[in-house]
């Protein structure tokens, strides 16, 4: 098949200078104009217009099935014990290879709250339990464009993160739910701090099966790049990794849907 050559940047230039002359006598005028030369002008910066809306969102399509295969992939490559690291940005942040003496996958997903990280695990590849999941979550359903009414948003964090425990624990033995990491008011401008503190309560409140276990890991004051995230997640998670590591000396088991509905 012949390729036909790309025009280069400076052609692609001169061309809109070219067309910029002629705009004016051009039927339609003004409208194709301006069409035109954005397409070319984008063109020309190496930039489409559709690169920027299409860039990996956090709650997309696309990026949340480029996610699901690349865990999968992970998964697939464990044929014994592993832990897994499930939750929202913070999760996905933290870089770590092995826990406690065991390979760890990180199956976390930036930007998702706790509903639609449910939705999310539920399509997980999970062929063989992990010994433990350790779940970080609600620091986006602590933001305020998904808020409204804060107590409406404190019950519906709370049947939300419900869910996803059950979900969880249908999985593994252990689940390890942290705090909601601390948000700096100073910068963090799009979510609520007091909400997230809340919603850290929740989640203790929440965790009350046997084999879940809450922790804090995160200091006051602990550093964040961006008012939102950590500067160092391992410093962070190793706070915990003293006790967790005892926690996990029981084989993994499963517990069945009709289990985790006695207790409730």
């Amino acid at each position: 098949m012949i390729q036909l050559a790309q025009p280069s940047r400076a052609g692609r230039l001169a061309k809109l200078v070219a067309f910029a002359r002629a705009c004016p006598a051009l039927a339609g005028g003004i409208v194709l104009c301006v069409a035109s030369v954005a397409a070319i002008l984008g063109g020309a910066a190496g930039l489409a217009f559709g690169q920027m809306s299409s860039a990996p969102a956090s709650d997309s399509a696309s990026y949340r099935d480029a996610r699901v295969q690349t865990i999968g992939a992970h998964l697939r490559q464990f044929d014994s014990d592993y832990l897994l690291v499930a939750g929202d940005s913070h999760a996905e942040h933290w870089f770590v290879r092995s826990l406690c003496g065991l390979p760890v996958v990180n199956a976390g997903l930036s930007g998702a709250t706790a509903q639609s990280y449910a939705r999310f695990f539920a399509d997980l590849p999970l062929s063989r339990p992990p010994r433990a999941i350790i779940l970080t979550i609600g620091t986006n359903d602590a933001q305020k464009r998904r808020i409204g009414d804060p107590d409406t948003a404190l019950s519906r964090f709370e049947s939300s993160a419900g869910t996803l425990l059950a979900l969880l624990g249908g999985q593994t033995r252990h689940i390890i739910v942290t705090a909601v990491p601390p948000l700096d008011p100073a910068r963090a401008k799009g979510f609520s701090p007091g909400l997230a503190r809340r919603f850290s309560t929740v989640l203790k409140a929440a965790c009350r099966e046997p084999g879940c276990n809450f922790v804090d890991p995160f200091a006051s004051g602990v550093p964040l790049f961006d008012g939102v995230h950590l500067t160092n997640y391992a410093g962070a998670f190793a706070r915990f990794e003293r006790d967790l590591c005892p926690l996990l000396s029981a084989p993994p088991s499963i517990r069945t849907a009709d289990q985790t509905r006695s207790r409730n």
